[in-house]
C-alpha cells in the first residue's frame, strides 16, 4: 500500500503501527530505545549533464514505515513526515526512530542541508555509517551490513526483490512527473524502499534479542567474539583489557607491523604469460581458505612480542625461524627472482636501490629492505635469489601456537551452521546469507585496524572535520583480538598458495615445462598441464583433510560438515582460452555442466560488462581485450561521482529544479591502460612464441 504525503494522515501512521514494545540498548544514562517501526528510505534522480557542468536533482522520494510506503517529491515534504513521525511517535533524544537507507553516502549529498544532523559518525569523508536527525530519528547504511548492493541484499533476505530495468534513468524527469510514473517504474521505487523495511524486519527480530544492533558486517561477529573473549579472560582471572595490553605490540610497533608486515592475499599473473591466449587450464579453488587457516593452523604469535634485538646472526634467525614466529627488518643485496613470478609488491618494500618491477612486483635490485615474518622469508628463498648472506637488521619472536579458544569456537561455529543449512538445501535463506556473512567477517574482524582518525560532518559550517584525538592505550583496552594474527592468517594463506606454486613450477621444469603457473587471486590457481600435476593438489588435500578430521575430534565437532575445510578444489575442471593482462584483469571460456561460458574480471570495470559489451556489438572478447581497450560510456556501467556542494537550479521539461547539494553519478567510459614497462613484457613474450621458444 502507498500513499502521497499530501493524503497521509495521524490515523495513517497510528493504524499501520506495529504496536510492539520499544527495544532497549546500552545501560544507565546511555540506554537508548528504538520504536519497533521498520523503516526504508531512498530517492530518485534526474542528471543534467553538460559540457560545462554535470548535477543531478531528486524528483522523487519514498518513505516506507511497515506496510505502509509513503511519496513525495520535494524536501520540505519529507521533513513534513519527519516531523509527523516525531509528533505520532512521541520521539526523543531518548527513544528514536530507526530508518534504513541503501548507500547512505549517496542520499546523505542531497539531504545533508535539509536535515538538523544532531550526531552522525563517518567512516571517511562522504561516507556516513549513520546521521540522526534532530537527536530522534537515525538513518543507517543497509549495505555496510548486509553488503553488496540492494539487488544482492533482498535476494538474501527479503521477499520482496528488487525490479531491474524498470525505470529509465536517461529520461529527465521534474517534480511533477513524480505523479505520472508508469505502473512498473512505481513499483520500481516501492519495491527499493519496502526490501528496506523488510530487512529491518530480520535486523531487529536477529539481533535485538542479542543486545545489539551492529553497524558493520564486522560488527555482527565483533559483540559475540568479544563476549566470549571476557567470558575467556575471566576464567584466567583477569580482565580482557588487561589482558590484550599485556600482548599487544605497542603503538610504534603497531604502526610498523601495520604498514610494512600486513600483506593482503597474492593476485598476479606472471609476465611471461601476459597477453597471450592459453588454452586447456585447469582452476583450483582453495575452499573457505581464511577461515581454514584460522581454524587449522598452530602458527599464529601468542603471548607478547619481545624484540630479541638488532644485526642478528643469520644463523640465529635460521634457528628461531624452526619454532618461533619471527618478525624480521630483512636486507637483501643483488635480489633477482628465479622463476617468472615476482612475489613481493612494491609497497611492502621500505627501502630499496636499482630497483625494477613486474608490473609492481619486485623483480630485481641492487638491495632491498623489507618486513617480513618468517613464513614470508619462506616464500623468499623459494622465488628470490640473492647475494651473501641477508643481513637481520632488527628481530622480534613470539610464541607459537593455535588462535585463542574464544575465536575458533565462535568460527566453527559459524561455519559449521553454514554447512547444516546447506547441506538441508537452505541455501537461499537469511539464516544461510546470515551465517556466511559471519564466516567471512571472522577474517575482516582480525584485519581491521584502530581507527586513528575520526570524520565529523559539521552541520553549523557544512564542513568534515577531523578528530584527532586519538588515545592509542584506550583504543586497545578495547580490543578483544590481537594485531599479529590478523597478519598471520594472511600470511599462512598467502604461503599455502605460494608453496603450491612453487611446487608446481618445480615439478613443471621436471618435465620440461615453462611456467605452468597461469595465474593466483589470493584462494585461486590457474594450472597448464593439471594433470600432470594434479599429484601434488591430491597430496596436500589428504594431508588437509588429516588435520580437519583432528580439529573435529578436539573440538567435538562432525566432520561431514567440514569435510573439505582447506582444501584446493577442482573449480574449472576445463578451460578452454584464457588470457590475462596484470592482476585483476583476464578473461576465460569455460565448460561446466554441458556448456560453455565466458567470463571476465576487470579491475575497475563493473563485472560482467565486457562479455555483455562484446554480445551486443558481435565483438571477440579475445580480439577486443588488449591494451588500449575502450569500452564507451553508453556500455561501460562505470560511473564518476561528481559533487554539487553549492546550491544549484535547471530547468527540467519546463519546471525548475533546485538542490542545496548533490552527487551526480556521470557515465565515462572506460580504458584499459597497460603500463610501458609491462607492455614491454608483454611484447617479449609474444616475440618469444614467435621464435618457438614457449
Amino acid at each position: 500500500m502507498y500513499k502521497w504525503i499530501c493524503d497521509l494522515t495521524k490515523d495513517d501512521i497510528l493504524n499501520h503501527s506495529r504496536k510492539l514494545s520499544d527495544l532497549g540498548f546500552g545501560y544507565g544514562s546511555n540506554r537508548i530505545y528504538y520504536v519497533y517501526e521498520c523503516c526504508g528510505f531512498d530517492i530518485e534522480t534526474t542528471q543534467i549533464i553538460k559540457p560545462e557542468y554535470s548535477r543531478a536533482y531528486m524528483y522523487i522520494w519514498s518513505f516506507t514505515y511497515n506496510d505502509l510506503t509513503i511519496l513525495g517529491s520535494y524536501w520540505s515534504e519529507f521533513l513534513e513526515l519527519l516531523e509527523l513521525l516525531q509528533e505520532v511517535l512521541d520521539l526523543n533524544p531518548k527513544r528514536r526512530l530507526l530508518c534504513f537507507i541503501a548507500n547512505e553516502s549517496f542520499e546523505f549529498q542531497f539531504m545533508r542541508k535539509w536535515l538538523i544532523i544532531t550526531s552522525s559518525f563517518f567512516t571517511d569523508e562522504r561516507k556516513p555509517l549513520y546521521v540522526i536527525h534532530n537527536e530522534v530519528i537515525e538513518f543507517r547504511d543497509a549495505l555496510q551490513i548486509s553488503g553488496g548492493n540492494l539487488e544482492h541484499l533482498a535476494k538474501n533476505y527479503t521477499k520482496t526483490q528488487k525490479l531491474v530495468g524498470e525505470l529509465d534513468y536517461s529520461i529527465p524527469r521534474n517534480h511533477d512527473d513524480a505523479k505520472h510514473l508508469k505502473p512498473e517504474e512505481l513499483q520500481y521505487v516501492l519495491n527499493d524502499t519496502i526490501i528496506l523495511s523488510e530487512f529491518m524486519a530480520y535486523y531487529f527480530r536477529e539481533f535485538s534479542p542479542l543486545g545489539y544492533l551492529p553497524l558493520t558486517k564486522t560488527g555482527i561477529v565483533r559483540h559475540e567474539v568479544k563476549s566470549a573473549a571476557k567470558k575467556a579472560a575471566k576464567k584466567q582471572h583477569m580482565q580482557l583489557p588487561n589482558l590484550i595490553l599485556a600482548m599487544h605490540p605497542d603503538e610504534r610497533l603497531y604502526k610498523v607491523m601495520m604498514d610494512w608486515l600486513f600483506r593482503g592475499g597474492y593476485v598476479h599473473g606472471p609476465n611471461y604469460w601476459a597477453g597471450v591466449i592459453l588454452e586447456m587450464l585447469a582452476g583450483y579453488d582453495l575452499t573457505s581458505s581464511y577461515p581454514a587457516h584460522m581454524l587449522l593452523e598452530d602458527g599464529y604469535p601468542m603471548g607478547k612480542i619481545v624484540k630479541v634485538g638488532d644485526d642478528i646472526p643469520y644463523d640465529d634467525y635460521l634457528d628461531l625461524n624452526k619454532s618461533w614466529c619471527t618478525m624480521a627488518l630483512v636486507e637483501f643485496l643483488n635480489i633477482e627472482a628465479t622463476t617468472h613470478h615476482t612475489i613481493e609488491s612494491s609497497n611492502k618494500v621500505v627501502l630499496s636501490e636499482s630497483a625494477h618491477y613486474d608490473n609492481g612486483r619486485l623483480l630485481d635490485a641492487k638491495m632491498v629492505r623489507v618486513f617480513v615474518t618468517e613464513l614470508d622469508f619462506d616464500i623468499y628463498q623459494k622465488f628470490y635469489r640473492w647475494e651473501g648472506e641477508p643481513k637481520i637488521l632488527k628481530l622480534w619472536k613470539a610464541k607459537r601456537g593455535k588462535l585463542p579458544n574464544y575465536l575458533l569456537e565462535n568460527v566453527a561455529n559459524y561455519y559449521e551452521k553454514k554447512a547444516k543449512l546447506k547441506r538441508e538445501g537452505l541455501q537461499g535463506t537469511p539464516d544461510y546469507s546470515l551465517s556466511k556473512e559471519k564466516v567471512n567477517s571472522c577474517y575482516g574482524l582480525t584485519v581491521t585496524r584502530m581507527r586513528q582518525q575520526t570524520i565529523i560532518y559539521n552541520a553549523a559550517t557544512d564542513q568534515y572535520e577531523t578528530d584527532n584525538s586519538f588515545d592509542f592505550m584506550k583504543e586497545v583496552s578495547k580490543q578483544a583480538l590481537l594485531p599479529q594474527w590478523g597478519i598471520y592468517v594472511t600470511a599462512l594463506a598467502r604461503h599455502t598458495l605460494l608453496d603450491m606454486l612453487y611446487q608446481v613450477e618445480c615439478n613443471a621444469r621436471k618435465l620440461g615445462h615453462e611456467c605452468d603457473g597461469v595465474y593466483l587471486d589470493t584462494d585461486s590457481i590457474k594450472v597448464r598441464n593439471y594433470k600432470d600435476h594434479k599429484f601434488i593438489f591430491d597430496a596436500y588435500n589428504k594431508k588437509r583433510d588429516l588435520q580437519v578430521r583432528e580439529f573435529c575430534k578436539e573440538h567435538n565437532r562432525e566432520y561431514e560438515l567440514f569435510k573439505g575445510l582447506g582444501s584446493f578444489d577442482l573449480e574449472y575442471e576445463f578451460i578452454k582460452k584464457f588470457r590475462h593482462n596484470g592482476a585483476k584483469r583476464y578473461v576465460m571460456k569455460f565448460w561446466k555442466d554441458g556448456n560453455y561460458y565466458t567470463t571476465s574480471t576487470i579491475a575497475g570495470l563493473p563485472k560482467g560488462t565486457l562479455t555483455k559489451f562484446c554480445g551486443i556489438y558481435h565483438t571477440s572478447i579475445w580480439d577486443l581485450f588488449t591494451n588500449q581497450m575502450t569500452i564507451p560510456a553508453t556500455d561501460s556501467g562505470k560511473l564518476a561521482a561528481i559533487y554539487n556542494d553549492e546550491p544549484h537550479s535547471d530547468i527540467i521539461n519546463g519546471q525548475l529544479m533546485s538542490e542545496e547539494s548533490s552527487v551526480c553519478l556521470k557515465p565515462i567510459d572506460f580504458t584499459l591502460k597497460i603500463k610501458e614497462h609491462y607492455m614491454n613484457y608483454i611484447n617479449e613474450a609474444e616475440e618469444r612464441i614467435k621464435r618457438g621458444i614457449l
